[in-house]
This record gives C-alpha cells, structure tokens and sequence, in this order.
C-alpha cells in the first residue's frame, strides 16, 4: 500500500514492480521493503515536497517514475536487456520473431531465454499475435540504447532488415500495410541517417507492383499525406536528381489534395533543378505537372503552353509515355475552351497510346475524359458507355480517386437522362470516396451534382444546401466550379 501510495498508484510501476518481487522475491513483499525501504521512502519525502505546487509535483513524479523504472530494467540479466533495448527501435507491434531476431548474435535458446524474462516481468505486451512495448518503457529502453552508438545503428539496421525480409502482408490487408515493410525500413534507416539507402527504397520499382516505386503508389492508392510525410523527410537530404523527383510528388500530391499554389510551388522547384541538371525528361515531366495545376486553377491557355512544351519534349526524347501525358492533358484544356472535337481528338491520340504501353491508369483516365467531352456534346449514352469503362479499369487497379470520378461523372449524365436514383447513388458514392481520401475538389463537383440533382427532383431546399457547400468548398479552393455554383445559387433563390 505504501510504495503504491508513493507513485500515486501508476499502473506501469506497479505492474513493473510487483513482477520484480515476484521474480527476485519470490513474491515476497516484506523483503522488498526491507532491501528497497529508504530509497522509496526518500523518494515519498521528495515528492511531498512539492505538493503544494501541482505542475512542481506532476514533474517530479513523471521523473520517480521514470528513475524507478530504469533501475528495474538495469537489473535484468545481459541478454534480457539487449534485447529489450534492441526491439525498442520498433514503432509499432511486430511479430514475435522480429524480436528474436534482433538477437542474431545469441543462440535460439537464448534468444527464447531472454524473451521469457522480459515476458516474466511484464515488460512486453501482447496485441493480437504482435508484440509491442509500453511507450514509456519504449523510451527508457531507447535512451539505453542510443548510449552504444555502434548498438543503435546495429539496431536500426537489423530491423530494417527484417521489415524488407520478413514481413508478409496478409493478403486481404489494407492498402498500406501492402507496404508496410518498405516504409518501416525507410523510417530506420532515416533514423540513422543513412539517406542513400532511404532512398533507394522509396525509388526502387517494386516488383509486385509492376515498374510503380513505393512514392507513385502511394499516389496512386489517394494516400496522399502519407507520400507527403515520406517526401518532406528526405528532401534535401539526398542527391539532387532525387531531389527532382521528391519535389514533383510533393506537388501531385498537394495537387491531388486541391492546394494548388502549393503544388506549383514544388513543381516550379522541380523544374528548377531538372533545368540546372539538364535532366530533359524530367523538365518535361515538371512542365506538365505545371500545366495540370493551372488546369486546374482556369488558366487554360497558360496550362496549354505548358502542355504544349512537355510535348514537344517527350517526342524529341522518344519518350512514349509522356507524349501521351501531354496529349491527354491538352486534351483538357481544349475541353475547358469548349473546343470539344479537338480535345476528343487528343483523348483519342492519349488512350491509343495508353494501351500499346498497357498503362491502365491513362487508360482509364482517357476514357473518362472521352466521355467528359461526348457528355458536352450532349452525346449522353455515349458518354455512359465511356465512363462505365473507366469505372471498371479504377476498381480493377484500386485507383480510389478514378473510381469517385468515374462515378461522379455518371451521376451528372445521368440526371440528364432522368434516371435520378441510379444519379443519386452515384454522386453519393463518389462524394463519399472523395471524403474518405481528402479530395476536396472533387468533393465539391459531387455536392454540385448533387444540387443540380435534387433541383431536378424539386427539392430545391435540399439542393441549395448542396449547392451552399460545394460553393464555399470552391471558393477557398479558388477553382473555377466556384462560379458554377454561384450561377447554380441564384437559379434556385429564383
């Protein structure tokens, strides 16, 4: 009662402690005591000191907890303790035998001895069929580590090894976790600063994923921040050419999210150094992504030049599948200036080189736009048969976003045919995926169908409390749906 009394009750010490009198005492508390009396009492007296100033107080038994605990993990035997230490390079639960083979120095047996011992005093905790440690005995035991700092980077780069090696996704597993060991490796490696092979992970084509590196993946699942925290931590940190393409996936990913000056940020840095490297391609690269941000943003002649000039420089290279980039997205702004049959023309060109390449994901976009620019034509069942191939295509490659835009372009043609359920429960779906992976502008093109169906149904309150949220979305956006929506507003005010 007494040394629960002195840490205030604290759950981990005690658990900690009562382990270590079952272990070294043989259960027996009253010898505890006697062996360990002055020190928790000295240790009362010092935090009684402070009671009166609760922050004071607060402080000082965080470090009492902190002290006690450490003491307790200096007493395990060697083997006990180096492999605590070693596994607290981990960030999240891990299999049983990524600890054990933290231990490649040590025997099975030991491996298992020393494992035993950490289990018999409650130092590791189960979750599921992984293991992790508290995160206070986490810290503890990484502060021990980074002291040997041959050990540590040992550490780091053992468990790197593991995540690339062992690690097996389950089949049905999330997206990410498909991943998971590429960028657990990453982390360690970042960690001790070994920037080359952090990033030749992140650029390495991942076999199971075709020629896609573990960035244009990311991308390609709408995991959009996750791509940006992996970007932001390598910049600067490695080669220049890396660099070139570190920054032109910040940029699509900020521009997937709808921060557009953000995106042109990156890319006109991108762009920059492909220029001073005399990297062609990627200069092209840079001027494409340049012209689909102010695309987007209604510069649509300034977005062609761009276009323009990445084209000009994939057919010099030879380089295929940039020339079709280029042609789809002058396809788009063409479109934007209402010059449908020329920018059907350039989709056309885009999708015939898409499947000699089998790039599925061109594919599918050239179709979408196909059907985008027969929908203005008023072609509608053309335009239905278009988008019902694109549909497939993003399911078939997981593409999220594909898939929300497939949809939400079904649901606008549709209202125009008047077949307002099938419209209904295609803008909701795709309002619902664009929700899920952050694209903002696409969520507002979805609440804008929405209102423009439940004006068709008579329900104008509710399609002006659609249209109200797809107005203000656009307009902290800056994106030209904005002035779709005012129109839309003062249609149903009359």
């Amino acid at each position: 009662s007494r040394i629960a009394q002195t840490y205030e009750g604290h759950p981990l010490v005690l658990k900690v402690l009562a382990e270590d009198i079952l272990q070294e005492f043989g259960g027996d508390v009253l010898s505890y005591w006697q062996e360990y009396q002055l020190e928790l009492e000295g240790v009362a007296r010092e935090l009684q000191a402070t009671h009166s100033d609760e922050p004071e107080y607060n402080e000082a038994l965080d470090r009492k907890v902190r002290e006690r605990l450490k003491k307790s993990l200096v007493r395990l035997p060697k083997d006990a303790l180096d492999l605590l230490c070693r596994s607290a390079v981990f960030r999240r639960p891990v299999p049983k035998k990524f600890w054990l083979g933290m231990m490649g120095d040590r025997t099975l047996q030991q491996q298992k001895a020393a494992y035993g011992v950490l289990g018999d005093h409650a130092l590791i905790e189960k979750e599921g069929r992984a293991i992790r440690q508290h995160n206070l005995i986490r810290d503890l035991a990484y502060s021990l580590l980074k002291t040997d700092p041959d050990a540590w980077q040992a550490a780091e780069r053992q468990a790197a090894h593991l995540w690339l090696t062992v690690y097996q996704p389950a089949v049905r597993d999330a997206n990410l976790e498909q991943v998971r060991g590429c960028l657990e490796a990453f982390d360690h490696y970042c960690e001790i600063e070994d920037w080359d092979i952090a990033k030749d992970i992140l650029l390495k084509s991942l076999g199971c994923f075709g020629q896609k590196d573990i960035l244009q993946q990311l991308l390609d699942w709408s995991l959009y921040q996750e791509g940006i925290l992996v970007c932001q931590r390598i910049l600067k940190k490695s080669t220049l050419d890396a660099d070139v393409v570190f920054l032109k996936m910040l940029g699509n990913n900020y521009l997937s999210l709808g921060d557009y000056s953000i995106a042109i940020d990156y890319y006109k840095k991108s762009l920059a150094i492909a220029q001073y490297l005399g990297d062609r391609k990627s200069e092209g690269n840079a001027l494409g992504n340049l012209g689909l941000a102010y695309y987007y943003l209604g510069q649509y002649d300034l977005a062609i030049d761009f276009h323009q000039r990445y084209l000009t420089i994939a057919q010099e290279l030879g380089d295929q599948r940039g020339e079709g980039n280029a042609l789809g997205n002058l396809g788009l702004g063409y479109y934007s200036l209402g010059q449908y049959n020329r920018a059907i023309d350039f989709h056309q060109q885009c999708l015939t080189i898409a499947k000699e390449l089998g790039n599925r994901r061109s594919e599918a976009n050239s179709l979408g736009n196909l059907g985008n620019a027969y929908y203005s034509l008023e072609e509608y069942d053309r335009s239905i048969n278009f988008l019902q191939q694109q549909l497939l295509i993003a399911r078939e490659i997981s593409d999220r976003r594909g898939e929300g835009i497939a949809l939400v372009n079904m649901g606008a043609t549709q209202t125009k045919l008047e077949q307002c359920p099938e419209s209904l429960t295609n803008n909701r779906s795709a309002l619902d995926i664009f929700q899920e992976i952050g694209d903002r502008p696409n969520e507002a093109e979805a609440l804008k169908n929405l209102a423009e169906l439940h004006q068709a149904l008579g329900e104008v309150e509710v399609a002006r409390q659609y249209c109200q949220q797809a107005w203000l979305l656009a307009t902290e956006l800056g994106i030209p749906l904005a002035l779709e929506c005012e129109a839309l507003r003062l249609q149903l005010e009359i």
